[in-house]
C-alpha cells in the first residue's frame, strides 16, 4: 500500500514538473515572437503558482515590451520619449545588451539632433543658448569631437563678449558720470547685447532710459531759451518717444510744435510780402500769432514788412504813373503814399516838384487860352518842356504851327 502511494506521488510531481516546463516553453515562445502581453500574463499567472522561473520571465517580458515601445518612439523621432522608454527597460533588466545597445545608438542620435540644434543658434547669434546645447550633447555622447569643438568656440565667443560688455559697461558709468545720458544709453545697451544676462547694465540702461526724458525736456528747454525751436522740436521728439503717455511731454511738445508751425508761417508770410500779396501774408501772420507765445517780435517785424511792402507798391504806382505821363493820377498817388508814410523816401519832394509844375502848367495853359496866336504857341512849349503830353498841349501845339504856316506867304 505505501509503495502504490510513494509511486502516486511521484508521478504527480513529475506531472507538475512537465507542466511548469511546459508553461515556460511557452512563455519563452511568446516573448520570442514578441507577444508580449500574453506572455507576461501567462508568467503573471505562473508567479502566483509559484513557479520560480515566472520572475524572470516577467523582467524579460517587460523589457521585451519597453524595446519594442522604445524602437516605435525611435522611428517615429521622438528621441527624448524613446531614451525615456529604454532606460526604464534597463532598469527593467538591467545589464541585458540589447538594451544597451538601444540606449547607446539613442542617445548617439539625441546628441547628433543637439548639434543640429546648437548650429541653428550659433546662426541665429543664441550663443548662451548654443553652448547649453553643446554641453546637453555630451551628457549625451561624452566623446563626441564635434561637440567638444563646437563647446571651445561657444565659450570663447561668450567670453569675448562679456570682456567687451564688461568694457562698454565701464565707459557708461563714465558717460553717465559727466551727464553724457545718450552715449551712456548707447553704451549700456550695447553691454547688454553683448551679454543678455548682465542684470547690473540692464539695470543701468533702464535706469539712464527713465533719466533721459528729463534731459530732453531740459535740453529742449535751453534751446528754447536761444530760440532754436526746430532744434528744440526734435528733443522733445525724442522725449516723447521715451514717455509717449506723459501728460507734461504731451503738452510740452504740443507747444514746441505750435511754434514751430508759427515760425514757418512767418517765413511763409515774408515770402507772400515778395510777391506783393500783403493780405495772404496778413493771413499768415494772423495764424502764427494764435499759435505762438514767444514769435510775438517776428511777427511784428513782419508786419513792418507788409507795411513796407504796400508804400512800396504805392511808390513804384506813383512813378509808374509818372513816367506814363499821367500827372495828375501820380500827384493823388503821391498823396496818398504820404498820408500813411509821410517821409517815405523822396516821396515828398517828388509831389512838391509834380505839384509845382502842374501849378505852372495850368497857369500857362489858362494864360495861352487868350494870348495871340505866337505868344500861345510859346506858352504851350513851356507847358510841354514841363509836362510832356499835359492835357490837350500836344493838338493845340500843332493846330497853331499850322495855322501859323497857312498864314505865311
Amino acid at each position: 500500500m505505501r509503495t502504490k502511494l510513494s509511486c502516486l506521488l511521484l508521478l504527480l510531481v513529475l506531472a507538475c514538473n512537465s507542466t511548469s516546463r511546459s508553461d515556460q516553453q511557452a512563455v519563452r515562445d511568446l516573448l520570442f515572437r514578441g507577444d508580449y502581453v500574453e506572455a507576461l500574463e501567462r508568467a503573471e499567472a505562473a508567479r502566483k503558482a509559484g513557479q520560480p522561473w515566472a520572475e524572470g520571465a516577467i523582467a524579460k517580458g517587460h523589457q521585451g515590451a519597453l524595446l519594442e515601445e522604445g524602437r516605435r518612439l525611435l522611428l517615429d523621432g521622438q528621441l527624448e520619449k524613446a531614451l525615456e522608454v529604454f532606460e526604464r527597460a534597463d532598469r527593467a533588466l538591467p545589464g541585458e545588451p540589447t538594451t544597451e545597445m538601444w540606449l547607446a545608438k539613442t542617445k548617439r542620435e539625441l546628441a547628433s539632433h543637439l548639434l543640429d540644434v546648437a548650429a541653428t543658434h550659433v546662426d541665429r547669434d543664441n550663443l548662451d543658448v548654443a553652448h547649453a546645447t553643446y554641453v546637453q550633447a555630451l551628457e549625451y555622447e561624452p566623446d563626441n569631437d564635434f561637440a567638444m569643438v563646437g563647446l571651445a568656440r561657444t565659450q570663447r565667443s561668450l567670453d569675448y563678449r562679456r570682456e567687451q560688455s564688461a568694457a562698454y559697461y565701464r565707459a557708461g558709468l563714465r558717460h553717465a558720470r559727466n551727464f553724457m545720458l545718450p552715449e551712456a544709453l548707447r553704451d549700456f545697451a550695447v553691454a547688454v547685447k553683448y551679454d543678455p544676462a548682465s542684470a547690473k547694465a540692464k539695470e543701468r540702461r533702464d535706469l539712464v532710459d527713465q533719466n533721459l526724458v528729463e534731459f530732453h525736456l531740459s535740453r529742449a528747454e535751453g534751446l528754447i531759451d536761444q530760440g532754436l525751436w526746430s532744434a528744440a522740436k526734435l528733443e522733445l521728439r525724442q522725449a516723447t518717444a521715451k514717455a509717449p503717455d506723459d501728460p507734461e511731454v504731451r503738452a510740452e511738445a504740443t507747444r514746441i510744435e505750435n511754434e514751430v508751425t508759427a515760425i514757418r508761417l512767418v517765413e511763409d508770410a515774408l515770402i507772400q510780402v515778395m510777391r506783393d500779396k500783403f493780405t495772404v501774408a496778413e493771413d499768415l501772420l494772423a495764424r502764427a500769432e494764435e499759435l505762438s507765445e514767444h514769435q510775438a517780435d517776428s511777427i511784428s517785424r513782419a508786419r513792418a514788412k507788409i507795411e513796407e511792402g504796400r508804400f512800396n507798391a504805392l511808390y513804384e504806382e506813383a512813378l509808374e504813373l509818372e513816367r506814363d505821363y499821367r500827372h495828375e493820377d501820380a500827384l493823388a498817388a503821391y498823396e496818398r503814399l504820404l498820408e500813411r508814410a509821410e517821409f517815405y523816401r523822396d516821396a515828398i519832394a517828388r509831389r512838391n516838384t509834380l505839384r509845382d509844375f502842374l501849378g505852372q502848367a495850368a497857369e500857362l495853359y489858362e494864360r495861352a487860352q487868350s494870348a495871340e496866336q505866337g505868344e500861345a504857341l510859346a506858352l504851350y512849349r513851356q507847358i510841354d518842356v514841363l509836362l510832356p503830353e499835359y492835357r490837350d498841349v500836344a493838338e493845340r501845339t500843332r493846330a497853331l504851327q499850322s495855322e501859323l504856316a497857312a498864314e505865311q506867304p
